[in-house]
């Protein structure tokens, strides 16, 4: 009877657990599947109207496998290739014109925002962040500019306000 209990406790710990996240206007967030208390299967994640934005699994809090993320209107925006340690082997990105922008992990992205301003500019190279990743605000404004080189950081880094007042410099100089 002990042996029969213990067994039974073992298995229902390792169990899975699909739980269901919510926004505050009752669309669901995101649909995860959990072992152990780690996000270990299939993952779905969803814009507040609904809409699907991305979807692929996990294995112990990491991404494995591929992975895909949509714009709103359902046109792929990335499809991202995890081994399965969770390392990024390679991914390809498509603006919201369609156009493929990065290539095995190589080009540059830019985002807009609804209005059709830029949002951000980054350039990729081997799936790393490598040259200026610049950021504006909706009214046109920069938000930040950064630098990287082989995808750490380098050089200086600039923070603006929404009204252009620089309020913030990193060093990142080697």
């Amino acid at each position: 009877m002990l042996y029969a209990l213990l067994v039974l406790s073992f298995c229902s710990c390792h169990q899975a657990e699909e739980k269901v996240k919510y926004y505050p206007n009752g669309q669901i967030e995101e649909i995860c599947t959990y072992r152990n208390g780690k996000m270990d299967g299939k993952l779905v994640v969803y814009y507040e109207t609904g809409v699907l934005y991305g979807e692929g699994r996990m294995s112990k809090n990491r991404f494995v496998g591929e992975w895909r993320a949509y714009y709103p209107d359902g046109r792929i925006m990335t499809i991202e290739k995890y081994n399965r340690r969770g390392k990024l082997k390679t991914f390809d990105s498509w603006d919201q014109k369609g156009n493929h922008v990065i290539v095995d992990g190589t080009g540059t992205l830019v985002t807009y925002y609804p209005n059709g301003s830029i949002k951000q500019m980054a350039t990729y190279k081997d799936c790393h962040f490598d040259g200026s990743n610049e950021g504006w605000y909706p009214n046109g404004q920069k938000e930040h500019e950064f630098f990287y080189k082989e995808g750490k950081p380098t050089g200086i880094w600039h923070f603006w306000n929404e009204d252009g007042t620089l309020y913030q410099t990193e060093n990142h100089m080697e």
